[in-house]
């Protein structure tokens, strides 16, 4: 992708995802395979697609009392590190990481595999790196220098582990601007 494409790619699933937030509903599953490019009469868009797991937060929260606490739904990779230690962070600060393994997978060459190559199978040692916050840097040194210095800064603090520490999708719309 170019840096153009991967700006487009930040700014319009930002957009998408800000307004799914201020509704309360939560994606769960932003990731490259659920991003549709789309090239039609009115120019190219990104589109957020697949929502089978997504949820109002009311909902996720009553599930989290029934028989689905404990199953944690997504795609291990794009998943929050918080949720793997028990911690509770936000719903939108989980879409927020997800969205920043996204555009990494999307800016580094060799994309997912590539990302995943640099990570343990043994899932409790990949979940320990991410945690420890060696992730980010290791995808931090992968991704290409922009041109566009708050998309870098975008998908390294979208990385971090802890959730105070990543921005809100009001934050990165307004950054990309």
């Amino acid at each position: 992708y170019s840096e153009e494409d991967l700006l487009s790619v930040a700014l319009q699933v930002s957009k998408q995802a800000r307004i799914l937030h201020k509704g309360k509903i939560a994606h769960r599953d932003i990731k490259n395979s659920n991003i549709f490019y789309i090239d039609g009469v009115c120019g190219r868009s990104f589109q957020l697609a697949a929502f089978g797991i997504s949820g109002t937060y009311r909902v996720i929260e009553f599930s989290k009392r029934g028989k689905e606490f404990g199953k944690i739904l997504g795609t291990p990779l794009y998943l929050s590190p918080s949720l793997f230690m028990g911690d509770r962070d936000s719903h939108e600060k989980r879409d927020v990481y997800a969205l920043g393994i996204t555009l990494a997978c999307f800016s580094i060459p060799g994309g997912q595999g590539e990302i995943l190559s640099q990570l343990p199978e043994n899932q409790y040692q990949m979940y320990k790196i991410i945690w420890d916050d060696e992730l980010r840097w290791i995808l931090g040194n992968k991704v290409p220098n922009t041109e566009n210095r708050a998309l870098r800064e975008i998908i390294f603090s979208s990385l971090s582990p802890r959730e105070n520490d990543r921005p809100t999708f009001d934050e990165i719309v307004t950054a990309l601007r």
